[in-house]
């Protein structure tokens, strides 16, 4: 596929490509790229609303090499949560740059850029402050409706959220459905029985799964850096089995006492014993 060129927001101008219209309303442009807000193997492309020329949204065009979680569109489509990236629509759309066919979803922007860009540098730690009202606080929200419905994420990580323009605001989650469940989760993120299955089979898993990802995403603000640093998959799976996810993940960092015992929890390898959302709350 060729790469598309980036557009800083908006539709960008000098594009050859007609755009694409989804289900009579959206017109997607294949080869101009929004901003990066895009997910691994989805990518973001600008779209105008023929209904409304000042909705800011953009369409995640699925990798049709890997199956996204169709079962979940409806329920997520217009899910009422001030947390989480909204999916306006979906549909598959004929994509003239490789002559086949692609599945889109319509997600309205998110307010400001990524929580944290990419977890391959390291970036200034969060404050534990602002880590409670900024991250949890809002995720927590996002997952207690979620489970409401019999829905989890699986998508949680800081790579997947984004922040306000606004200093010390809330996070909006990012989207999770064009891929399979933790399908992009790191090793750090997964929980055990999680890094045990293959990505493309790790299904839709339940809250505490989500739980779990919090924790790290967690470890991750207050470090400043990814938790798995310096180990590869396999290796950082021993150190869990052997060790206990909490002493592999925390090993010998000082943590905020009022983050400890939280994070203790929230990373217990038993399911059945790991902090739930009323323990959060």
């Amino acid at each position: 596929m060729a790469s598309p060129r980036v557009a800083a927001a908006g539709l960008a101008g000098g594009s050859d490509a007609p755009p694409i219209l989804l289900n009579g309303r959206f017109e997607i442009v294949p080869d101009v790229l929004a901003d990066a807000i895009g997910s691994p193997r989805a990518l973001a492309h600008a779209v105008r609303d023929r209904l409304n020329s000042d909705h800011s949204i953009f369409a995640l065009a699925c990798d049709p090499d890997l199956p996204p979680r169709l079962e979940c569109f409806e329920s997520f489509k217009g899910f009422p949560s001030r947390g989480l990236l909204r999916l306006l629509d979906f549909g598959v759309v004929p994509w003239p740059e490789t002559g086949d066919h692609r599945l889109c979803l319509i997600y309205e922007r998110p307010p400001g850029p990524k929580l944290v860009p990419t977890l391959g540098t390291a970036f200034d730690p969060m404050l534990e402050g602002e880590i409670i009202n900024c991250v949890i606080a809002p995720v927590v929200n996002v997952l207690e409706e979620l489970s409401s419905i019999g829905l989890t994420h699986g998508a949680i990580r800081p790579t997947n959220m984004f922040r306000s323009r606004e200093p010390k605001s809330l996070v909006t989650v990012g989207e999770n459905l064009s891929a399979p469940g933790h399908f992009h989760q790191s090793a750090a993120f997964a929980s055990i029985a999680i890094l045990q299955a293959h990505p493309a089979g790790r299904g839709a898993g339940v809250i505490a799964d989500d739980i779990y990802a919090l924790a790290v995403t967690i470890l991750t603000l207050l470090n400043g850096r990814d938790p798995a640093e310096g180990r590869d998959d396999a290796t950082l799976l021993r150190d869990k089995i052997e060790r206990g996810s909490y002493f592999a993940l925390c090993g010998h960092t000082r943590l905020p006492a009022i983050l400890r015992e939280p994070l203790r929890g929230m990373l217990e390898d038993r399911v059945e014993l790991r902090w739930n959302l009323t323990d959060l709350r």
